[in-house]
């Protein structure tokens, strides 16, 4: 039976990651979030931009849903990410599904869609 003598290092303890910028509380005046920067010694407010794209380019997304463009061909001509062009086209039919359907109508119009799920011969 052997005997090992060898002594072990002890295990080191991660320590805190230095973070210049520190959360310190909230302006009770303009109820936003104030900062700390600890290499300055200040107290300071982070500048929020407006993120999003305009109505006007929301709309236009629609109107190329409503003549058949697919949301990819959209999303390259408007300059936008083809998921938003989706969500903004589904936002908008979910607030025509809310809308009342009129009590009276005089018809309904139809359309039949073929497709074909075989080899054409």
């Amino acid at each position: 039976m052997q005997i090992y003598n060898k002594k072990t290092k002890k295990a080191r303890k991660k320590g805190k990651k230095y973070k210049r910028y520190v959360k310190y509380g909230f302006c009770k005046a303009t109820g936003k979030q104030r900062w700390y920067d600890k290499k300055e010694n200040r107290y300071f407010f982070k500048k929020y931009e407006k993120r999003g794209c305009d109505e006007e380019i929301k709309k236009q997304a629609v109107e190329f849903a409503k003549e058949g463009i697919g949301c990819r061909k959209a999303g390259r001509l408007l300059h936008v990410s083809h998921v938003s062009v989706y969500r903004w086209v589904l936002e908008y039919c979910e607030k025509m599904l809310k809308q009342a359907l009129p009590e009276k109508s005089n018809g309904i119009e139809l359309d039949e869609l073929w497709s074909f799920c075989q080899k054409k011969r």
